[in-house]
């Protein structure tokens, strides 16, 4: 029991159960089987039919203009829907999370935020495996009826599809009891261990609509889970086999390997052995797949989405009253749709009919392929105040570069971190040996840099005195009482003892001029210990603080003391202020002192933030995250433009074959570089209550499927832009000339940037980046993320070739292009911005310079792209150092060169265009 009392009111009664630490240690290393095998099960899932599916056999699929993709908008824009108004509906549950710190506008701006992003992320989503699922099929099973039509009034009213809607609902109860069964026999007979608990959520009733949830996470999970993990990778099955004469037997494989992947990304669920859920749901399994291969997808989709809706809807049933029967009356309703459409659509023939031939797989024809023009249409024509603008554009990049240095800071407000990890590596066995601590050679060391930017509790204490107390105040308490950028020593042990005991940590964190700032102990648990009293630990707690930080403790006043059994030992916590330091309007500064039994096993200094302060903090950042909601709505619907603008270059040959071979080549190479030098920040992460072997195996795997993803679309991106950038250039500019105007249009851009910033209040202090340090060889990270300046250029060009298209060349449709580059300007700002004020300076003023610059420099010529992002990305490269820096510049004048040396593409150029066809 937990008792609260503030001031003299007695404000909190809580009853709880304590589970001790090697309990939790313990379970965690169970679970973790059951996780490893989820995660397997997942990156396979990601590849074979995430990546060799739904993106490379949906590319396949547009260029054979077999795809039918506006039935997937529409299915996953409907499953989506429902999903979204559940998270509405779920608004009288979510108050209980509300934030008093902020307005109740903020509070629907946010429900309704992530109601939107469910609904356009996750209908594009689930859009992409429809749409790959049934195409694939389609092409694959010619036997088949075709999915979009099967409740058309010409094939729903047929002994076909009435069949396989039956069959769905006939195979649930199968379904049910065969669970029920497996259940009993393995937890009576076993020992086993699988709540059923899990597979309902009572939660739900809190929603105004509970029926909602169900229905659309069962809808959910049975369309698209039967799309994914049993239409694709049968049918990519039965077209790779078909190809290689090998039909029958790849098909086999397949229903094997599919049922162990769809059981195997369960396992994640609770459930004892860790294998049990792969054993429960393989047979199943595969059950839907031989029914798939026979009938389709329907009979499929719908004893899966059934099933799990008897199962998730529950709750619904088990309440009573006239809105709980309306609850019921939806889930029944939901339920029996299928079969209602069927007979409605018998009723509405007069009788029952055959399945036309037309309306199988094996009749679908694509569409007839169009021809498109590369010419161009009339192109506005440059008047004098284009001439006269880029005539006075080295002017402007000379007055934008002056802006730039007199108003950016070139240096941050928190201290250098002077030393490497080997130097901080050295120190800290230095500490621990000086304190007679002599680790094994099971201990491994692993160090990191700490940041507080990268904290929040931390970095809360650095705003607070920068905008309470002021800059020269917080300089003065930046390295001292504030923590300025550290070494973190981490020293664990993975094997070689229990996994109770293996919770003992050592960290030892090293401040930039290599002063030692803590040695802390973590210790388990049930370590035994002394048992102070309070006196006893007070005098310890008092003698650390004058030895550790040289402060008189007479001077200090006691705030807290907290007392913390455990089975073998009492620690305790001290807390100290120290009413001479200014640290802000009602701000402390506080020193804390942590004893297990007799040691000092902690120790650190930090700023009390009053509660004022912080609500309204959240209030502010709330306001903000309704907008970052808006914001990263915004960009997914840009980025999903660009992807599919990319797509349809592809299909119409507008693409450049080797720039992505050779972008795409080099992403993934940098990236698996990347991963293998970031291996140090990776080991601080490594949890010593599971096997260390899996954790770096899985991270990798997820690295690695990660990197081969950002490679595909990056040389997407690039082969697009590659070929865009020579479609329309201007006469006579060599790669100097290009690189000039590139530059020039890069610093007149950031000096506009630096012009805005300075009119606004710096919210928060600045402090440097030191993910290089954090890597195996430091001076290999810059190099290898200049690589990623590609995808950058890519995107870049392909939108303003887009902004191109959509003006007519500058002739119509201005004030909407100056629009989304306002758009695009305030949705840029409003990722890192502290205030409003931010994004909107950065809209209007951001929009209209970028607006005259695309008007009268860059859609003339869009190799100035290339150089104009890397200027501008190498700006903010500066403070990281020259590496950086000369590593962007380098990749984006190899850009510019190859686009050159391909020349320009032909105006009157005929390409064939891929058109998918019935839509």
């Amino acid at each position: 029991m937990r008792l609260t009392v503030s001031g003299d009111a007695l404000s909190e009664v809580t009853y709880f159960v304590h589970v001790p630490e090697a309990f939790g240690r313990r379970f965690q290393e169970m679970r973790s089987a059951n996780n490893a095998i989820a995660r397997v099960a997942s990156l396979a899932a990601g590849v074979l039919y995430g990546l060799g599916g739904c993106i490379i056999g949906v590319l396949w699929l547009l260029r054979q203009r077999r795809l039918l993709w506006k039935p997937a908008l529409v299915a996953g824009a409907v499953v989506a829907g429902l999903n979204a108004l559940a998270i509405l509906a779920n608004a009288p549950q979510a108050w209980f999370g509300y934030d008093t710190a902020q307005s109740t506008g903020v509070f629907w701006g946010q429900q309704i935020g992530v109601a939107a992003l469910v609904l356009v992320g996750g209908g594009l989503g689930l859009a992409l495996v429809f749409m790959a699922a049934e195409s694939l099929s389609r092409q694959a099973f010619a036997g088949h009826p075709q999915l979009w039509r099967v409740w058309s009034h010409e094939a729903a009213p047929t002994p076909a599809v009435l069949g396989r809607t039956l069959g769905g609902y006939l195979f649930v109860p199968l379904e049910l009891a065969l669970i029920s069964g497996f259940y009993f026999v393995t937890n009576r007979y076993f020992g086993w261990w699988q709540p059923s608990e899990s597979l309902s959520d009572p939660n739900i009733l809190g929603s105004a609509l509970p029926a909602l949830s169900p229905i659309g996470m069962a809808l959910q999970a049975g369309f698209m889970e039967e799309c994914l993990f049993r239409a694709v990778p049968l049918s990519l099955a039965a077209l790779i086999g078909e190809r290689f004469g090998c039909r029958r037997a790849l098909i086999a494989a397949a229903v094997i390997i599919q049922a162990l992947v769809f059981a195997a990304a369960h396992a994640n669920y609770p459930g004892f052995p860790a294998y049990s859920r792969l054993i429960e749901l393989f047979l199943p399994a595969l059950i839907w797949g031989l029914i798939f291969l026979r009938f389709g997808l329907v009979p499929t989709i719908i004893l899966h989405s059934l099933f799990d809706l008897v199962l998730m809807a529950i709750p619904v049933f088990l309440v009573e009253g006239p809105v709980a029967e309306l609850n019921q009356a939806l889930v029944v309703g939901a339920a029996i749709t299928p079969l209602a459409v069927v007979l409605w659509r018998r009723v509405r023939a007069g009788r029952w009919l055959a399945l036309p031939e037309s309306l199988a797989n094996v009749a679908w024809q694509p569409g007839v392929a169009k021809s498109s023009l590369a010419a161009h249409g009339p192109r506005a024509a440059a008047g004098s105040w284009t001439a006269n603008m880029q005539r006075a554009l080295p002017l402007l990049a000379l007055c934008g570069l002056l802006a730039f240095i007199v108003t950016v800071s070139f240096h941050g407000d928190a201290p250098p971190l002077a030393i490497d990890r080997a130097q901080a590596e050295a120190i800290a066995d230095a500490a621990l040996k000086e304190r007679g601590i002599a680790l094994g050679p099971e201990w491994k060391r692993f160090a990191a840099v700490r940041l507080a930017s990268e904290d929040g509790a931390a970095w809360a204490w650095n705003k607070f005195v920068w905008r309470e107390a002021g800059q020269e105040i917080y300089h003065k308490l930046v390295g001292d009482w504030l923590a300025p950028p550290l070494w973190e020593v981490r020293y664990a042990r993975f094997t070689g003892a229990d996994v109770a005991d293996r919770a003992e940590e050592w960290r030892v964190t090293i401040q930039g001029n290599g002063k030692l700032r803590q040695v802390g102990h973590r210790l388990p648990e049930q370590r035994g210990g002394a048992r102070l009293a309070e006196d006893e630990a007070r005098t310890l707690a008092r003698r650390a603080i004058a030895e550790r930080f040289a402060l008189d403790p007479a001077a200090l006043r006691e705030v807290e003391v907290k007392q913390d059994p455990q089975p073998a030992r009492i620690d305790w916590r001290f807390t100290y202020a120290d009413p001479r330091l200014n640290v802000g309007k009602g701000g402390e500064a506080r020193v804390m002192v942590d004893l297990a039994g007799d040691e000092v096993v902690g120790y650190g200094r930090y700023v009390f933030i009053p509660d004022t302060w912080y609500r309204a903090e959240r209030d502010r950042a709330g306001r903000l995250s309704v907008l970052r909601i808006i914001v990263a709505l915004a960009f997914a619907i840009v980025a999903i433009a660009a992807l599919i603008a990319a797509t349809v270059a592809w299909t119409r040959a507008h693409f450049d074959r080797r720039a992505f071979w050779l972008a795409g080549t080099l992403l993934l190479c940098a990236a698996i570089l990347n991963t293998i030098n970031q291996w140090p920040a990776l080991a601080m992460r490594l949890q010593t209550a599971e096997p260390v072997i899996m954790q770096v195996t899985l991270a990798g795997g997820g690295l690695l499927f990660a990197a081969v993803l950002t490679a595909l679309l990056g040389g997407m991106f690039a082969g697009v832009a590659a070929f865009a950038a020579r479609e329309h250039v201007t006469p006579g500019l060599d790669a100097r000339a290009l690189w000039l105007r590139g530059a020039a249009i890069a610093l007149v851009v950031l000096g506009i940037d630096a012009a805005v910033g300075a009119i606004t209040p710096d919210l928060a202090p600045l402090w440097p980046k030191y993910d290089a340090e954090n890597a195996w060889l430091p001076w290999l990270a810059p190099v290898l993320g200049a690589v990623k300046i590609l995808p950058m250029i890519g995107l870049a060009l392909v939108a303003l070739r887009w902004l191109d298209r959509i003006t007519a060349g500058w002739t119509r449709r201005r004030i909407l292009a100056a629009v989304l580059l306002m758009l695009t300007h305030a949705t840029i700002a409003a990722v890192s911005a502290d205030q409003w004020f931010d994004i909107a300076a950065s809209a209007v003023v951001g929009g209209a310079v970028s607006t005259v610059l695309f008007a009268t420099v860059l859609r003339y010529d869009l190799r100035v792209v290339p150089p104009l992002v890397a200027v501008y990305v190498s700006a903010a490269l500066i403070l990281l150092g020259a590496i950086g820096v000369a590593a962007t510049l380098a990749v984006a004048w190899a850009a510019t060169r190859y686009i050159l040396a391909r020349g320009e593409i032909p105006q009157a150029a005929t390409q064939p265009a891929a058109v998918p066809g019935s839509e």
